[in-house]
């Protein structure tokens, strides 16, 4: 689909569901539906990472992929930023793609609060592992711990604590640093380059 064909203004369409989000959980959900051959449009306010120039400036690249060229934050005695992406993809585009489990005190309050069953402990580990296996999900080579991680790491071994490099789902990883501007090489494996390309597969539609 092109450009202009994605622009052309005011549409109707219709579809079994509606996803808004191309990002870490809409993306996923669109997917799943789709596989299982629900009729799925999906919806993202931003644009294609992939139509940024590859060259393009860091800053070039923060206005081109992040909502309010980010400038997002919190409003109160403080100005925090919160960075959020704002193209096909979502935020996965924008992070570092650490991919940590919920921990179990926050699933046991959601268990407890919402009413949703079976989430703590075991309960979601199928599909932990059925979306960490589709994300290449893998702690980080020690080729490509900096010196920071490896500071951190001596220190605390030094305390008698335990590390592991963390989590991330950058498969093919070179260790350039610029995750927060889209990765160049496409190894991180944001839902625009794993999931929305499986939903659109599947027959879901895409309109940015």
């Amino acid at each position: 689909m092109s450009v202009e064909e994605e622009r052309l203004g005011d549409l109707e369409e219709s579809a079994e569901v509606v996803v808004i989000g191309s990002g870490a959980g809409g993306a996923i959900v669109a997917t799943e539906l789709a596989e299982a051959g629900v009729d799925v449009l999906l919806l993202e306010e931003g644009d294609h990472s992939q139509r940024v120039p590859a060259g393009a400036s860091p800053l070039a690249r923060i206005g081109a992929l992040y909502r309010d060229g980010g400038l997002s934050g919190t409003v109160g005695n403080t100005f925090i930023a919160v960075p959020t992406g704002c193209t096909v993809g979502g935020t996965t585009t924008i992070n570092s793609g650490t991919c940590w489990r919920a921990p179990d005190e926050v699933l046991e309050r959601w268990e407890r609060e919402f009413g949703i069953p079976a989430l703590a402990g075991d309960g979601l580990a199928n599909e932990y592992e059925r979306v960490e296996k589709a994300l290449g999900v893998a702690p980080v080579p020690e080729e490509l711990l900096g010196p920071g991680a490896r500071l951190v790491r001596r220190g605390a071994e030094a305390l008698g604590l335990h590390t592991t490099p963390l989590p991330r789902n950058a498969i093919g990883c070179r260790g350039t640093g610029v995750c927060a501007f889209g990765c160049p090489r496409h190894a991180k494996q944001s839902t625009d380059v794993s999931y929305v390309p499986r939903a659109l597969a599947a027959g879901a539609r895409l309109r940015v």
